[in-house]
């Protein structure tokens, strides 16, 4: 068997690693699932994609072995039953794939820890002697749980990344690691934070105090309006306009507060 990935390539249009390969994001995630979240995510699809046949094909043409990259004219020609595919064609194939991506959402917000198990995936092709394919894996993974936002996988496999690092005495490289863990620290700390100030003080049970005002709290919130990560803005803008109706503000009547918390649904959606 030829060592080159480019040699590989050559040969079929399934390769296995031997470097990290481009690969459709829904083809990282589907390697990620283990076997029932992938049921799971198969039985949603099936389910809402009644109109389209493609989203389901997609998936079941995906091979689920982390160690093999498919090319992505041979995904299209097994996902479409059509040969030859042009630009055209191919374009059409990565929108499916974004949209099918897109679906994972539902993994993320029903089972957030389904990428979990990689990191005992990772750790033992780590032991095993199989550093490549522990890699690739950590590669993907990381990808993904950044992408979806999951900051406790991504601290954990960063934490291997960085320990892999130290060992090797490359501490240039472990140094992303570690300002990357530092700001993931950060973000669950914000997170916490915001948490325990709707616990504090807005009590869905309770009542506001006689001298309770408003402005402040709208001020604690109004800070991670911007945020970038997605759970830190949708939890800050419902909490300032829980605390409107909290306080029974006569401005969580106005029309701006209604048309807030129907974008904030959207978001969710």
């Amino acid at each position: 068997m030829p060592k080159k990935a480019k040699d590989i390539f050559v040969i079929c249009p399934f390769q296995v690693f031997t470097q990290p390969l481009s690969m459709l994001q829904i083809e990282k995630a589907i390697k990620l699932m283990d076997d029932f979240h992938f049921e799971v995510f198969r039985t949603y699809v099936k389910n809402r994609s009644k109109r389209s046949y493609y989203p389901l094909a997609l998936i079941d043409v995906i091979s689920r072995d982390a160690r093999v990259a498919q090319d992505s004219e041979e995904l299209y020609r097994k996902t479409y039953g059509e040969t030859a595919p042009d630009e055209r064609a191919m374009k059409k194939l990565f929108q499916l794939a974004h949209y099918t991506f897109r679906l994972t959402s539902f993994l993320a917000v029903n089972y957030p820890d389904y990428l979990q198990h990689n990191v005992t995936r990772v750790q033992h092709f780590f032991n095993t002697g199989q550093p490549e394919e522990a890699a690739n894996l950590l590669s993907m993974a990381l990808e993904i749980a950044e992408k979806i936002e999951d900051h406790d996988t991504e601290l954990k496999l960063r934490s291997i990344s960085m320990q892999k690092e130290v060992l090797q005495e490359s501490a240039r490289q472990a140094r992303p690691h570690h300002e990357r863990i530092a700001q993931l620290l950060g973000w669950k700390q914000d997170l916490n934070s915001l948490l325990l100030h709707l616990h504090n003080y807005f009590n869905a049970k309770g009542k506001p105090e006689q001298d309770m005002q408003l402005q402040p709290h709208l001020d604690f919130f109004s800070q991670y309006f911007e945020h970038e990560v997605f759970a830190l803005r949708i939890i800050s803008r419902f909490g300032a306009c829980y605390a409107r109706y909290y306080v029974k503000s006569r401005s969580f009547y106005s029309k701006g507060t209604l048309q807030e918390l129907q974008a904030i649904e959207r978001e969710l959606q």
